[in-house]
């Protein structure tokens, strides 16, 4: 009976989809918004995996607040790989009448281990010439400050030419929340600002870049057990932003599945209206000797083809 069914269903299919437009786009639309929400989802996640080693800054991190590494820590990560030494502080930046708080950088000729930090122009440097340190900004903060490259800005006791603007960070969105524009000095001029006194809050950031950093995260947890620091790995690169992308892919999915489910009364009006259409065509079947399980075959035999459909065309928009 399943083969008499699967035929005149074949055949009715033939004669088009005529009052099945509902019915497809609320499916195609439900799992398409779904489809897309993963999809997206996991196209994230692969971005941030490959980056990881920039957006970390290394294949290991270890962050400290208020004092750098002893000598002795700091040889062993030099053993182990290529370190970059990178030190944060929030201070104020000054030019003439103007002022803004910004977000301090100071870097050593090793930074970035991984990426490329982008400087336009990209010749400019940070060191000390002519008896002048460098410094490169984000344009905002010229703008709040009045500045352009090439003028001066004075941070703590320092006077900095400002040689370039700071188009692309590699590990800037795996920082901390933050609270102005980006200021980067080399980390040669950071004593003579004077900013590094007893309580400042500065955040040393150590990264190491090395094949076997599981082994020596676990050789320096068992080595110095109460240095009091923050490692991270490669994998780890970014929990604020991977959590935030979770979220949104989660919120993203509920409303595909809020769609689908508003959708389902579209396809329930549609299916009735479909079969409420075919009741002559119900009645010649029975006439003919056909069972009320044979009709019920046909017809459901269609809504299931119409709705792989559906959900296919809703896939692959998705």
């Amino acid at each position: 009976m399943t083969g008499i069914a699967w035929r005149l269903a074949r055949r009715e299919l033939r004669g088009g989809l005529r009052g099945f437009g509902i019915f497809l786009g609320c499916l195609a639309l439900g799992v398409a918004a779904i489809a897309a929400a993963g999809s997206l989802g996991a196209a994230l996640d692969r971005a941030l995996d490959d980056d990881a080693r920039a957006l970390l800054g290394g294949d290991l991190s270890i962050r400290l607040s208020q004092r750098p590494l002893t000598p002795e820590q700091d040889a062993v990560l030099r053993e182990a790989g290529a370190v970059s030494r990178v030190v944060e502080l929030r201070a104020m930046a000054f030019a003439e009448e103007r002022r803004a708080l910004v977000e301090l950088k100071a870097v050593d000729q090793a930074y970035p281990l991984y990426g490329r930090l982008r400087l336009d122009p990209p010749d400019a440097t940070l060191e000390r010439r002519d008896g002048e340190w460098g410094a490169a900004a984000d344009a905002n903060l010229l703008t709040r400050l009045g500045l352009s490259v090439g003028d001066v800005v004075r941070v703590g006791e320092v006077r900095f030419r400002l040689r370039a603007t700071v188009t692309r960070e590699p590990d800037r969105v795996a920082g901390v929340l933050a609270l102005g524009p980006r200021l980067m000095i080399d980390s040669g001029a950071l004593p003579e600002t004077g900013l590094l006194m007893p309580g400042s809050l500065a955040s040393y950031l150590y990264r190491v870049a090395t094949p076997e950093h599981a082994a020596l995260r676990a050789a320096l947890k068992a080595r110095f057990p109460d240095a009091g620091w923050q490692m991270r790995e490669s994998g780890e690169a970014a929990p604020g932003v991977r959590r935030f992308l979770d979220n949104v892919a989660s919120f993203l999915s509920l409303v595909g599945l809020t769609a689908l489910l508003v959708g389902g009364i579209g396809v329930a009006g549609a299916v009735s209206a479909f079969v409420e259409g075919r009741k002559p065509t119900i009645a010649m079947l029975k006439a003919v000797g056909a069972t009320n399980g044979t009709v019920f075959r046909i017809y459901a035999l269609q809504v299931a083809v119409l709705a792989a459909g559906g959900v296919a065309i809703g896939l692959v928009v998705g």
